[in-house]
């Protein structure tokens, strides 16, 4: 049986991850930092990714043959406040784990997750945030690491994840509001910075599957962006929750100024056979309903 190992397990992504890994077949490790999750088909473990030999050990005794490196930290707000704590647990976290797979299973498939909006200097002329060139320093540290040592190494590049699951992001924050004041019968507010932003939306479950088919179907060294190929603004987000709940949305934005799409190219997923299959409605709606589901 295949053994894959999911960092970050306990995360929005990871504990999707974990499920789907287990029912297509796999033997399913989730590496958590603690708090260690019970679950009788899933062996999960406790490991400090900043600490180099404890995530040697667990390698040691592992010896995947997929990994699916999902930790760090993925806030881009926080990484204002915290950008050392944001470098170390994206650069320096997945280099101790490089380290562990290029010792003790060095011919392991390794997918290392970065960002569709990690900073590129082919296209700006500065980063928008820590997050995003913690992510660029990530990846670029992770194709050297597969060149000098000859790892297996592949990298993904999601854009903004969405669907049923507790999360940080913006169209979970709202639902999760949402559906509280949907049990309380009250009107709510959520305030944007500007609602003319533009993102590119996916859903968790087919990102899940775009690395399936990475592990399965790519190329060493090889990058994929996996995003839906569809950008929508804030306003949309806003127009389809309107659509789905009787509750009153008072909105509020600092700016309405429209801002170009980020450039996404998905040709090199696709051409592994991959294509998304939930829809932006689709996936709000699922979030609500999750949040919905979650209030007692």
């Amino acid at each position: 049986m295949i053994k894959i190992l999911i960092t970050g397990a306990a995360g929005f992504t990871g504990v999707k991850a974990c499920a789907y890994f287990l029912k297509e077949g796999y033997e399913v490790y989730g590496m958590v930092h603690k708090n260690t999750p019970k679950e009788e088909k899933i062996k999960f473990l406790s490991c400090d990714l900043m600490n180099h030999e404890e995530v040697e050990a667990t390698l040691k005794s592992i010896k995947p043959h997929y990994v699916l490196h999902l930790a760090g930290q993925n806030h881009s707000g926080v990484s204002w406040d915290k950008p050392i704590p944001t470098f170390m647990a994206n650069a320096n976290g997945t280099l101790n784990l490089l380290e562990g797979v290029r010792l003790h299973s060095p011919q392991a498939k390794i997918i290392v997750v970065g960002s569709v909006i990690d900073f590129n200097p082919c296209y700006l002329t500065k980063p928008n945030h820590p997050y995003g060139l913690s992510k660029y320093v990530q990846t670029l540290l992770s194709s050297c690491w597969s060149t000098m040592f000859d790892l297996n190494i592949m990298i993904a590049r999601p854009s903004n994840l969405i669907g049923p699951g507790p999360s940080n992001g913006i169209c979970s924050l709202l639902a999760k509001k949402i559906a509280l004041n949907e049990r309380t019968s009250t009107s709510i507010e959520f305030h944007f910075h500007n609602l003319l932003d533009q993102r590119d939306f996916l859903d968790v479950r087919d990102a899940i599957k775009a690395y399936h088919t990475i592990f399965k179907y790519g190329k060493k060294n090889n990058s994929y962006t996996i995003a839906s190929g569809n950008s929508k603004s804030l306003v949309d987000v806003v127009r389809v929750f309107k659509d789905l709940t009787p509750t009153n949305l008072m909105i509020t934005t600092d700016f309405f100024q429209r801002v170009e799409p980020i450039r996404i190219d998905i040709k090199a997923i696709k051409l592994l056979g991959w294509e998304p299959q939930y829809t932006f409605n689709q996936s709000l709606r699922d979030s609500l309903n999750y949040h919905r589901g979650n209030f007692f």
